[in-house]
């Protein structure tokens, strides 16, 4: 299993092959590859859901612009966005996709059933995209 996801990473990193050479940094590129790769065979092992290559497709549309970092203004912007999540809901976030921590893990700072952590970390990603949707991040003034 461990070889065929190193496969997957390498026959995608070879179809992006032109996002890899326009970024000035692959290695973020390469480990959001990986990342996804991993994060879609544990799906397809657990039954969730089909392997397919949304968000490949995603990575490889995002201008190297957009993978830079950008300014406070934009931490600013995200610590705004965090700070309008409940507490639980903001923990869960935080220690999932920061620190990547796994579902148990979460579960166990937050204090709540795994199945608890889940919901918080969903339902947290849904207020975030509506508080995104409603207050757009700022611009790059390089862009």
């Amino acid at each position: 299993m461990t070889e065929q996801a190193i496969w997957d990473v390498w026959a995608t990193a070879v179809a992006r092959e032109e996002v890899l050479r326009g970024a000035e940094d692959d290695w973020p590129i390469l480990r959001k590859v990986a990342a996804h790769v991993c994060a879609e065979r544990l799906r397809v092992c657990r039954h969730e859901q089909p392997m397919d290559g949304r968000l490949l497709d995603a990575i490889a549309a995002t201008s190297a612009a957009e993978r830079r970092p950008r300014s406070d203004e934009v931490r600013g912007w995200v610590a705004d966005a965090l700070a309008a999540l409940p507490e639980k809901q903001r923990v869960a976030v935080d220690f999932r996709f920061r620190w990547h921590f796994p579902y148990w893990a979460v579960a166990a700072g937050i204090d709540a059933p795994e199945s608890t952590a889940r919901v918080c970390v969903l339902r947290g990603l849904q207020k975030l995209r509506r508080y995104a949707a409603a207050h757009p991040p700022p611009r790059d003034p390089d862009d």
